[in-house]
């Protein structure tokens, strides 16, 4: 599928080439060496890892999820997961209004807003912005492009930094097909 090799074989820079394990590998190691010819003392080790997992095989819905880890210099290492969902028989990519009824946002929206605070330990009456998380320019609560077709419900991710302090690390939510009821096709 082109979506995992796409996945694996990404660059590490945008510019860089990319069409293969190996010139990902190169990529890699050369970096490393241009980081020790600048700084010749440096020596922490670095890795990189990459994961694609099905996480959802079913006949109207392939869910992939897409996890990388590495440590490439710097404070501290990375970690992120992207889900991409398709429909198996054609291969498009599954977006999130393509799983609901139209007007679905001015329900969905405070639902998954209610589990974000719930999962976050938010207090009621405290904004977003105060406990940390930045969505929009308005502060707004958003929902993200990063989510999966699970068998349980549907999850919504937002890796490191994306919302948050690194600090803060990822938040990973998940809302039932019972509580998503008349808000989905079928």
């Amino acid at each position: 599928m082109q979506a995992v090799h796409g996945f694996i074989t990404e660059p590490l820079e945008p510019d860089g080439a990319g069409d293969s394990a190996k010139e990902l590998i190169d990529e890699f190691f050369a970096s490393y060496a241009q980081l020790q010819r600048q700084v010749p003392s440096y020596g922490l080790p670095w890795f990189l890892e990459r994961k694609a997992f099905v996480v959802n095989n079913a006949p109207n819905i392939l869910c992939l999820s897409f996890a990388s880890s590495s440590f490439m210099g710097g404070a501290h290492g990375n970690a992120t997961i992207k889900f991409e969902n398709f429909n198996p028989r054609t291969g498009e990519p599954i977006e999130l209004a393509d799983l609901f009824v139209s007007g679905y946002e001015g329900k969905l929206l405070p639902l998954t807003e209610a589990r974000f605070r719930e999962v976050r330990a938010i207090e009621k009456g405290m904004t977003l912005a105060d406990a940390g998380f930045s969505f929009s320019e308005t502060g707004s609560f958003t929902l993200p492009d990063n989510f999966a077709v699970t068998e349980n419900g549907l999850t919504f991710y937002y890796n490191a930094r994306e919302i948050a302090p690194y600090a803060l690390g990822p938040t990973e939510l998940t809302l039932s097909y019972q509580e998503l009821d008349g808000l989905m096709k079928e």
